[in-house]
């Protein structure tokens, strides 16, 4: 990754930490930037963006004010500001430089290195009016985009109303787009916070995403990148709720994607619109963008109807395959081996967790007694993430949950609630879900980790540390592999003196865990190991 463009990106993001303190004006680090600064204390060594998001109207207080805060060679790129631009998400603009993306070229505004500005709104509560306003949110980014269709595979296809589109779409022969647009957002845009419940910021290839306004509460001032800048007040939370629990781990390196984009940091964004425009016009590049458009949602219209039909071939093969497997084995091996239980079960599983289904509450029609053996063996294996997936895609998707189905749902969300209060510091209400969980799960791997977690975080004197390791040491003995129970008890051997062995352990875990908060722990203590792994100079060691 290039340090020029991560330092460009940075000092866009201290222009607007500071446009924000000086008039009040709320934002917080988002998705990818927030993991970075929580994990590594800035960029993600691959990341090539920082993502911020402001609610709807600290965002109005924003662009109202820019023109008077921003320094020469910047500019802000919106909706509001430009008629052309078909993006609902605004971004902060250097214009000494370019990055060309896909989707951006022939909008009629310029393409330097930006930091993109997701809008929060506020939701109504009330679920019917919820869902309705989902679907107008589709139609609005569909109406706004004239280049590409955005509803594609992971926005939730009951959000999908190609014929409210349609109307739309028709009305702007009369009314033009415009005011087909500034309707739109009369009855999207006016939901007051005190009113909601929820912000969803809407991204629009993906999809649209759902976090209680709690999560963002108050900004808390954190370290990105060594400036002061706004997190979320409940980061772990937000993560957790928009990611899923795996945003503690380190992607692995065939996953570390980075934007595609042509950038020259020598040239002015202007330049090469310039060049374009000599080319085309404005107006010849909307005209045909949307014609493009009117015959992608035809395309869309079909793959939207037939949307389950396309997934049961897929589902036909796992069912069979896992049929077959699990009669050659037995059912009553199966649920005396979780090793052998999770091999059975594992195409099953991975396509019942895939995004296609879970977004989509696509149920995998599949025997109770195999669901039951997989969310108990994922369960008793500390999968306790996947065995919710499962289970949450069920009960949202209408399938009948089993008594034990029942109950390893509730405790997998009590679970993970946990986790969150661990990170979050809440150590009374995590410790009373542990204490909950005691005489049904005894000795659970996570109900231990919990223990061992707020032992070591509320550690003050020799004593505190002695029982920390005594407790990791015991936790030890029924999951000697587990890098968080090892890396702890490592905590307290160099807390009590015992650094030798205390490095020893830390050096076999920074080899081995993926789990970037623990890695930074290690980064920081000076472990070699850590630092390599958390920087992305390597992602496993030779044996």
């Amino acid at each position: 990754m290039s340090t020029k463009l991560q330092g460009i990106l940075v000092q866009l993001l201290r222009e607007i930490d500071e446009i924000c303190r000086k008039n009040d004006i709320r934002y917080y680090l988002w998705g990818g930037t927030c993991i970075g600064q929580l994990r590594h204390g800035g960029f993600i060594p691959w990341d090539d963006d920082i993502d911020i998001v402001m609610p709807r109207k600290d965002y109005e207080k924003f662009e109202a004010i820019i023109d008077d805060c921003m320094p020469e060679g910047r500019d802000l790129v919106s909706v509001g500001r430009y008629s052309t631009y078909t993006n609902p998400i605004p971004r902060y603009m250097d214009l000494t430089t370019t990055a060309l993306r896909r989707g951006r070229l022939g909008d009629g505004t310029v393409c330097g290195e930006c930091i993109e500005i997701f809008i929060l709104d506020p939701m109504p509560r009330d679920k019917a009016a919820q869902d309705e306003w989902k679907k107008l949110l589709y139609v609005y980014c569909e109406v706004l985009c004239t280049g590409w269709v955005q509803a594609k595979r992971r926005l939730r296809k009951d959000f999908i109303d190609i014929g409210l589109y349609r109307k739309y779409r028709k009305e702007q022969s009369s009314k033009g787009r415009e005011a087909v647009l500034a309707e739109l957002e009369g009855m999207l845009f006016n939901i007051d916070e005190e009113d909601s419940d929820t912000y969803c910021l809407r991204w629009m290839p993906r999809g649209l995403y759902e976090i209680p306004i709690r999560c963002y509460g108050t900004p808390k001032d954190v370290i990105y990148e060594g400036m002061h800048v706004l997190g979320p007040e409940r980061p772990a939370e937000m993560l957790q709720l928009y990611i899923g629990y795996s945003w503690r781990n380190l992607l692995p390196p065939d996953a570390r994607e980075p934007h595609k984009t042509k950038i020259n940091h020598g040239l002015a964004a202007g330049n090469c619109e310039r060049e374009f425009w000599q080319v085309m016009s404005n107006a010849e590049m909307a005209d045909i963008l949307q014609k493009c458009k009117d015959l992608s949602m035809d395309y869309y219209e079909i793959r939207h109807n037939h949307f389950v039909d396309r997934t049961r071939p897929s589902v036909k093969y796992v069912q069979t395959k896992t049929a077959k497997l699990a009669g050659e084995c037995g059912i009553e091996r199966m649920r005396s081996d979780n090793k052998l239980a999770l091999k059975v079960l594992d195409e099953y599983i991975r396509m019942q967790r895939s995004a296609l289904f879970r977004y989509n509450d696509i149920v995998i029609p599949m025997d109770d007694e195999l669901v039951d053996i997989a969310v108990r063996a994922l369960f008793e294996e500390a999968r306790v993430p996947h065995a919710f997936d499962i289970l949450h895609t069920r009960n949202k998707g209408g399938a009948v949950l089993t008594e034990l189905q029942q109950h390893y749902y509730r405790a997998a969300k009590d679970f993970l609630k946990m986790s969150v209060h661990l990170d979050e510091g809440e150590y009374e209400e995590a410790e009373n879900i542990a204490k909950a969980y005691d005489e049904v799960f005894p000795g659970h791997r996570w109900l231990q980790r919990c223990r061992v977690r707020i032992a070591h975080d509320l550690a003050k004197s020799q004593e505190d540390w002695a029982n920390l390791r005594d407790l990791a040491a015991a936790g030890l003995e029924a999951y000697p592999d587990d890098d968080m129970l090892q890396k702890r008890y490592a905590d307290a051997l160099w807390e009590t003196g015992e650094h030798d062995k205390a490095d020893e352990i830390y050096h076999k875990v920074a080899r081995k865990s993926i789990n970037g908060l623990l890695l930074r722990e290690m980064k920081e203590h000076g472990i070699e190991e850590a630092a390599l792994k958390l920087d992305a100079k390597v992602w496993e060691f030779d044996n």
